[in-house]
């Protein structure tokens, strides 16, 4: 909830209002109540208008959920959580200053556990003080729920104090709105407007004219849609802030029901009579509503009555004037109707012409009665409710059960009429300000005429003349093009015309018959017996034909009751009762170890097979089956060695019974038989390839008389044959990396141990000219750019041409030898490709003359066209982004093949290759089950024919609606249709008011940079515009101050001011200064020369000729610079909660609740992100790429605020965690753009991908607020891996589990302090999470420093963790983590835990804790003994029963941390949620090191000591540039110098020179949107030091404190512990990567981690790439993301 704040000031100034109100009408429309009380239950999805959240709204701009308020005459009580109260608190200071005047509020913080009844009887003791005779003036008709809320009104009720109802005064305080209020108000109404003009007027005029067939509820759905997607309707306004205020109606066809709530219902849209529609929408919470009613084929009657119910409401706008009763409005329309002679129309109106609106849709106290109607008070009486300025009235009038008995089309006889519009009262003679006006209501612009042709061509119903005030009708346009020759550009104007979709209708028509024929056919002679697959064996052995022992003689002789392991006789022994009692290895599903906290003992748990399909079981289904086994050992390496024995014996056992029963299945190949001439193909790779360890090296392929053989130089030989390929494929290297032959076979075959039907042999055609050099900027008409692109080019013609030749010899070998078998090869069809998901990953299929193939990425997919029955395509819909394709095939029993996410835009394409294979398909908007079909298909094939076969899929035949698919296509029309414009002067001011309201708006969008064709005058507004759209502000310690907004047409804007604002060069800053200068000089001399001239402005004069811009509309460079896309969404907004209570915000599908819609934008296609405009942060990167996202807020134990972004893939049960390095942030893996970049290729690969940050990064805040300035900065990296890391991780783990729905969940322990054995001095801390660092809390270390343990004394742990005690003080295994703890405040962290309780949840496994202070495990900071006094950690590695795989990345200073993380977490036997380690040359040994550094290192450690003695031993500061000024001046600087070729290059070569040799492209890494003037990252002074500590010591150690007392104080020895005496207790495998250009790091640093890791039997890997230290992230080649991407797909 970081980015969450009140408006402190507004709150006070409507607390204010709020008292003014209540105070001078107390005894009025308060009902007497002196005290107020306001209860809000819970968080609810439900769009809902009850007073109390409008209140909160109104207030705060939040809805406060589970909040008690209550009001009396001198303070304000608020009853709510701690969360809450942290935002409340700016209030309660605000208030304590005076500035809401008398009024002070205070605070009552319930605590999570507590119901809260005790401080309900507190609020109502306050009630009771605060008046002799309290009357509590309350909202009972507003229905909450919660717990908190049944407490409160069991409270109130049973408290004995009157309680009156005061909603009549809620409403009085909310009926007149401030200008931030109406300025809400006409946005919304600017939507409504929009919306209505912009895409309900085409919508309908469309499918009138096209004949289609539109339900009124598709249409109200796809409304709804462009509502809150702002860029569809025409207006910049900010998406998140858009909702509606009620469903869209259309309403059409003789049935109408004027109501606000009538839904729209099934029924097609009619295209005679009168077409009603109604929109209301909302922006900000604040409503608008309007109605319009269309009318095609008019009466005169019907011209008639909508005249006068349009004068009728008119007259009602300008009787609702200050001062005047509601009644008012209604006595004005009886008296405009009969003006106009429609009385007959005054029993056909509805009960009320409106109401008031606001933050409530529809106001009860202020409705606009008709008289008679008895709605409100009527004039002459006291205290009725009249209008006041300021106030919002939803104007509307309608009338239903009108007749028109001339119409032919029964359906148009009966019609309604209604008109509505959103109105605000103005004070003043001036007229009232109709909000919705910008939307047409005259007579000719919303009435129609079908003019029929007296052939009968117009009788199909098709709109032939729209007149809707647009000038000239369509026929006479027409009628004008032909005698000019020219063609109709219409498809609707072309009788003769038929569409590609019909074409493909009636082929698929034909398809159908012949396709129930066939499928009868062959099902029948299936279930006769006459094909069929048959009965496949079970694979394995089958339990009953298992046996360990024949008899008891055979067992071995038991010298003592151990567990024993019998890999002869695949048996296990274990003593039950006093007997040694055997059990055959595949009864045993599973065996686990935990190791208790001392390493003094360990628990094996054996589970055994179980379930209602396990072959015993259903021999003896009355038999007790044995579930689990467990046993206490003392001897840990024996149990540990037991454990791991039996593992080994299972997975051995089951791969050998695997690999016999493939091969039982495999059919005998024939013997290859050597040709006299032999083709051969060199230097080829095999997939998959040949099993064993060792290098793999590539083969050769020959094609002999019979069949291929590959060979490779080690004597590895694989023989196809070719009566065994059923295809033969080819596929060269395009996009791709690699030239293929692919072959598909009948038959599987054994490669190794493995069964395979797919073979496929590749080389690599960019491998040899990859650039490797990494330095230096790139050029276009570079010679030697240019000479490596020749060189790849010719190197992939070269490959693709060997690949052809050996294809075109073997296919005339095939034509000459073997003519029987009809191998011909195959070429996929690029053209008609499309991208989908077939497994895990996306990847782009082809289709070719007989297969649908994916042959880049393993598992390939091979489809046969003429295997399949049909093709439904699922998930089809208009509003949305991509669909699945369901594949059945001919054999029924074979599984379906699912290809997921398929782009829409490829739904016609492959629609029209489906029809020219002739393959039958259907389309559906769900996906089927298709398993219990195809059985019931089985059971009954005759049945299933006779019953129509597959016409039951054709959901638009049974559903009668048959258009509806194409319906959901938009219109385009043409060009000359588009530019009709109108010249009505009053709809172009209409016009001018929106776009002021959309440049208010957009305040985050750049103008365009086109300036041909321009004046002066126009260049010079584009560029003001462009400048407003861009505000920076500065930053220190992480305290960011809102942006600045600039007043529209505001002239104090200096030259300088402007520049400052742009991101450019000094250079392109003097340019714009000169220009800028020339138009200011001759907008002087213009205006000049028409001051003394007496000429007319530009303006005037353009107002006055009926063209260019009027006042205040937008300039042409506006209009053509408006952008297609929606305003940056990344505003305000009050954040979801996410599992452990931290802000998150919802990517794009997340089920968000109303007002959470975001835009779905295009993705960006470069390959770096632009280093001038673009976003400052990660998340902006992933929103403008298209990518779902995510912001976590994340609090550390020690009270650090740290961002976490997420690309989410909610199901994925594959996660990949990124930890950048140091000065960097998670902008470094995505900046380089979605093909650049690794985060984005890690979230295309199927994982679910997370960006972790560091303290020091945005947003620099801390829970303690003495620790938000320069205390900020004292910490060290031990901090950075002990804490940042690990509550990064542990929020991680929190998420997936509850997302995934696990049992059971680790509980995040951070906030309890260090577990025995910890790097943090094996003492149970005190305290919990926010506990602050404070000056005396630092032992023996320097006063006022935190340290990783600091903080975390003091009182024991907290108080619920004793929730899940057994009966012998242990906990239960495992805490729930469904859906319910996922509400407001709810964590997944700790609990308070009860005084003496023993022991915590580790991801299963039972864990006994020491007392406070008591000694446990091995002396502190002395490397334990591998083996018994500090065994394995019980719960090491990713936590038991974890529901996925998490996969981290870190790079530098990254990796450093997440080793620290490691080792402590194993220390402490606590789970480190990782399974996969890849450290991309991580920091930790730093023997070699830059020369440039070399006085920072030897002058910064005496330089601190000189300042800790002058300022105290906890100073401390950030090496960053602190001020806006200065990094704008710095970064100014280097992009100038860059651009200058010769300067650029010397400085280029002096940091690759400082650096020793190191090529990163550091001069384009400061030009990385991060860095920036609003901010940049930073590194504290005790990380500089510690690093610099390194150098010398020449190890990886923990921060040294400078004595060996204050080392004492903080890790119990007298030296840091050292982290890589530890890599022994790594129990993951390690990938480590350097790069050989990389000066920071070099490779010989990295080494040193490899023989340590090697040394102490790590399973580690190295890899060495020829980069540089910033090219791991920056510059990210396109060989190291293929390496990351293999890495993390490999399975643990």
């Amino acid at each position: 909830m970081a980015d969450v704040s009140i408006d402190a000031q507004q709150c006070c100034k409507r607390l204010k209002r709020l008292y003014e109100c209540w105070t001078t009408q107390q005894d009025g429309v308060w009902s007497g109540a002196n005290v107020l009380a306001v209860a809000v239950g819970g968080p609810s999805e439900d769009l809902r208008y009850l007073k109390s959240n409008s209140l909160h709204l109104w207030l705060f701009g939040y809805e406060l959920p589970e909040t008690v308020m209550l009001f009396t005459s001198t303070k304000i009580l608020v009853l709510t959580s701690q969360k809450k109260a942290t935002l409340l608190q700016p209030v309660v200071d605000a208030c304590a200053k005076g500035e809401a005047g008398e009024v002070r509020m205070e605070l009552l913080v319930k605590p999570k556990a507590d119901d809260g009844a005790g401080l309900c009887a507190q609020l109502l003791d306050a009630a009771r003080a605060a008046s002799p005779s309290p009357v509590i003036g309350h909202l009972p008709k507003d229905k909450h729920t919660g717990k908190l809320m049944d407490v409160w009104n069991s409270a109130l009720a049973d408290s004995g104090l009157e309680a009156i109802d005061v909603n009549g005064g809620m409403a009085d305080l909310l009926a007149c709105k401030d200008t931030t209020e109406a300025l809400n108000v006409k946005k919304a109404a600017l939507l409504a407007a929009k919306a209505m003009q912009n895409w309900v007027v085409p919508k309908v005029e469309d499918v009138v004219d096209s004949g289609k067939k539109m339900k009124h509820s598709k249409l109200s759905e796809m409304c709804e849609e462009a509502i809150t997607d702002p860029s569809k309707v025409q207006v910049k306004l900010k998406s998140e802030n858009c909702d509606i205020a009620y469903p869209p109606s259309f309403q059409s066809g003789g049935t109408y029901d004027l109501r606000v709530s009538a839904p729209s219902n099934d029924m097609a849209l009619h295209d005679d009579g009168v077409i009603v529609v109604s929109l209301g929408t909302r922006y900000a919470s604040y409503c608008a509503n309007i109605s319009r009613s269309y009318i095609i084929n008019p009466s005169k009657e019907q011209t008639a009555q909508y005249t006068a119910l349009l004068a009728a409401q008119e007259a009602a706008i300008a009787a609702l004037k200050p001062g005047a009763p509601l009644t008012a409005a209604g006595e004005a329309v009886i008296t405009a109707l009969k003006a106009q002679g429609q009385e007959a129309m005054i029993p056909h109106l509805s009960r009320n012409v409106g109401f008031g609106m606001g933050l409530e849709f529809r106001e009860g106290s202020h409705v606009l009665p008709l008289p008679g109607s008895n709605k409100a008070a009527t004039a002459g009486e006291d205290g009725a409710p009249r209008v006041r300025a300021g106030m919002v009235f939803n104007v509307c009038l309608g009338a239903s059960g009108l007749t028109n008995p001339a119409a032919e089309d029964p359906k148009a006889r009966n019609y309604a009429l209604q008109i509505a519009d959103t109105v605000i009262v103005v004070d003043g003679a001036k007229p009232n300000e109709v909000a919705t006006a910008s939307a047409p209501k005259n007579y000719d612009k919303v009435t129609y005429t079908i003019q029929e042709d007296e052939e009968g061509g117009g009788a199909d119903g098709r709109l032939e003349d729209v007149t809707n005030g647009a000038g000239p009708s369509r026929g006479a346009a027409n009628a004008a093009m032909a005698a000019m020759g020219l063609k109709k550009t219409l498809r609707s104007d072309d009788p003769t015309f038929k569409s590609t979709e019909q074409i493909r209708k009636e082929k698929q028509e034909e398809l159908l018959k012949r396709k129930n024929e066939e499928t009868l056919t062959r099902l029948t002679a299936q279930h006769g017996g006459a094909g069929g697959p048959g009965g496949a064996g079970a694979v394995g052995r089958r339990i009953s034909e298992t046996h360990a022992y024949r008899g008891v003689t055979d067992m071995p002789v038991a010298r003592d009751l151990r567990v024993q392991v019998d890999g002869k006789a695949e048996a296990v022994l274990l003593p039950i009762y006093g007997v040694l009692v055997p059990f055959h290895i595949t009864t045993i599903r599973n065996v686990t170890t935990t190791n208790d906290a001392g390493g003094d003992a360990a628990l094996v748990r054996v589970t055994f097979n179980l379930g209602p399909s396990y072959e015993p079981n259903q021999r003896f289904p009355n038999s007790v089956f044995l579930k689990e086994l467990s046993f206490r050992s003392s001897d840990v390496k024996h149990a540990n060695k037991v454990a791991l024995d039996i593992k080994l014996l299972r997975s051995s056992i089951a791969q050998r019974d695997k690999e016999r029963a493939e091969r039982a299945t495999l059919v005998a190949q024939e013997k290859l038989i050597r040709g006299k001439k032999i083709f051969k193909l060199p230097d080829l790779w095999m997939r998959p390839a040949f099993p064993g360890k060792g290098r793999k090296v590539p083969g050769a392929l020959e094609a002999h008389a019979n069949g291929f053989r590959y060979q490779t130089p080690k004597g590895e030989i694989l023989d196809v044959m070719y009566r065994n390929i059923k295809h033969a494929l080819f596929q060269p290297a395009e996009n791709e990396m690699i030239t293929i032959l692919h072959m598909h076979l009948h038959n599987p075959i054994m490669v190794g141990n493995k069964k395979t039907k797919d073979v496929q042999f590749y080389t690599e055609v960019m491998d040899v000219v990859q650039t490797l050099d990494g330095g230096g900027r790139r050029n276009m008409y570079d010679p030697d750019e240019l000479e490596d692109e020749q060189r790849e080019r010719e190197r992939r013609n070269k490959i693709n041409g060997e690949f052809q030749q050996f294809v075109k010899r073997v296919q005339e070998m095939w034509g000459k030898d073997c003519p029987d078998l009809g191998l011909e090869w195959d070429i996929p069809f690029r053209e008609l490709g499309f991208s989908g998901v077939p497994f895990r990953s996306t990847v782009f299929l082809m289709p070719s003359v007989n297969c649908l193939v994916e042959l880049t990425e393993m598992p390939f997919t091979v489809t046969t066209l003429a295997d399949i029955e049909i093709v439904n395509l699922e998930r089809v819909g208009f509003n949305l982004k991509n669909f699945d394709m369901a594949i059945v095939f001919k054999d029924f029993t074979r599984d379906v093949l699912r290809i997921d996410a398929i782009p829409s835009k490829s739904l016609e394409g492959i629609k029209g290759w489906l029809t020219d294979m002739g393959i039958k398909y259907y389309e559906s908007k769900l996906n089927l089950q298709w398993k219990p079909i195809l059985k019931n298909i089985l059971a009954d094939p005759v049945g299933f024919v006779a019953q129509g076969g597959w016409e039951f899929l054709d959901m638009e035949k049974s559903d009668d609606d048959d258009d509806e698919a194409e319906a959901s296509e938009e219109y385009a029309p043409s060009d000359g249709e588009d530019e009709e414009e109108d010249d009505d002067n009053s709809e172009s001011e209409d016009d001018s008011d929106d776009a002021s309201l959309d440049a208010e708006e957009d305040h985050d969008d750049a103008g365009e940079d086109e300036s041909e064709g321009l004046d002066w005058d126009e260049l010079e507004e584009e560029a003001r515009n462009a400048d407003k759209a861009k505000t920076y502000s500065d930053e220190s310690d992480g305290e960011r101050g809102g942006a600045k907004k600039r007043k529209a047409g505001s002239g104090s804007m200096g030259i300088l001011d402007e520049l400052a604002k742009r991101r450019h060069g000094l250079v392109e800053d003097a340019k714009m200064a000169a220009q800028l200068a020339v138009s200011r000089a001759f907008e002087f001399v213009r205006t000049a020369i028409r001051t003394v001239f007496l000429l007319p402005s530009r303006e005037s004069l353009a107002a006055r000729q009926g063209f260019g811009p009027v006042p205040n509309s937008p300039s042409p460079s506006q209009r053509r610079a408006a952008p297609a896309g929606p305003a940056d969404g990344g505003g305000g907004g009050a954040a979801p909660q996410t599992a452990d209570g931290s802000a998150a915000v919802p990517g794009p599908g997340g089920g968000g609740p109303r007002g959470s819609h975001r835009p779905q934008l295009q993705r960006s296609k470069s390959a770096h992100v632009n280093i001038v405009d673009a976003p400052s942060d990660a998340l902006s990167v992933i929103r403008a790429a298209g990518y779902p996202h995510e912001l976590h807020t994340i609090t550390t134990a020690d009270g650090y605020v740290l961002r976490l972004e997420r690309i989410p893939r909610v199901g994925a049960r594959d996660v990949a965690f990124f930890m950048h390095g140091v000065l960097d942030t998670s902008m470094a893996w995505v900046s380089g753009g979605v093909t650049g970049s690794q985060a984005f290729a890690a979230w295309e690969a199927g994982l679910d991908v997370w960006l972790g940050n560091s303290r020091g990064n945005a947003p620099r805040q801390h829970q303690d607020p003495a620790r938000r300035g320069a205390r900020y900065w004292q910490y060290s990296n031990n901090h950075m891996g002990m804490y940042d890391v690990a509550a990064q991780l542990d929020h991680v783990h929190n998420v997936k589990c509850a997302e995934l729905g696990a049992g059971t969940v680790t509980l995040d322990l951070d906030h309890l302090g260090p577990l025995a054995g910890s790097f943090l001095g094996g003492r149970s801390g005190k305290g919990g999470r926010g506990s602050s660092v404070g000056p005396d809390a630092a032992g023996e270390g320097p006063p006022g420093r935190g340290s990783p343990r600091d903080g975390l004394r003091g009182a024991g742990r907290s108080a619920s963790l004793g929730h899940a005690l057994s009966s012998h003080g242990l906990l239960s295994p495992a805490a729930s983590c469904d859906g319910s703890d996922l509400s407001d405040g709810a964590e997944l962290g700790p609990q308070p835990q009860e005084e003496g309780a023993r022991g915590c949840v580790s991801g299963g496994s039972m864990l006994p804790l020491s007392e406070p202070g008591a000694a446990s495990g091995p002396e502190p900071w002395q490397p334990a003994e591998r083996g018994a006094a500090a065994a394995a950690p019980a719960a090491a590695g990713q936590a038991a029963g974890a529901p996925y795989k998490l996969r981290c990345v870190a790079h530098s200073l990254g990796g450093m941390s997440v080793l620290i993380h490691l080792v402590n977490r194993l220390r402490e036997g606590r789970p480190h949620h990782i399974s996969r380690l890849v450290l991309l040359t991580p920091a930790g040994f730093h023997k070699h090191f830059p020369t440039a550094a070399k006085p920072i290192a030897w002058a910064l450690p005496t330089i601190a000591r000189v300042l800790r003695a002058l300022f105290g031993r906890s100073f401390s500061f950030p090496f960053y540039i602190p001020t806006s000024l200065g990094r704008a001046l710095t970064f100014k600087l280097l992009l100038s110098a860059s651009r200058i070729p010769g300067l650029g290059e010397l400085l280029r070569v002096a940091f690759k020179a400082m650096l020793d040799g190191d090529t990163s492209q550091w001069d384009r890494a400061l030009q990385m949107p991060h860095y920036n003037t609003q901010d940049m990252p930073a590194i504290s002074l005790d990380q500089v030091l510690h690093l610099i500590q390194l150098v010398s010591a020449d190890s990886f150690r923990l921060y040294d404190y400078g004595s060996p007392a204050a080392n004492a104080a903080h890790y119990g020895s007298r030296t840091p512990p050292s982290v890589s005496a530890e890599y022994w207790r790594l129990d993951l495998p390690v990938h480590l990567v350097a790069g050989r250009r990389d000066g920071i790091i070099p490779p010989p640093n990295i080494r040193q981690h490899l023989d340590a890791m090697r040394a102490q039997g790590v399973a580690v890997s190295y890899r060495e790439f020829d980069f540089g230290h910033l090219d791991f992230t920056f510059g990210v080649k396109e060989e190291l993301r293929m390496y990351l991407s293999k890495l993390l797909r490999l399975p643990k």
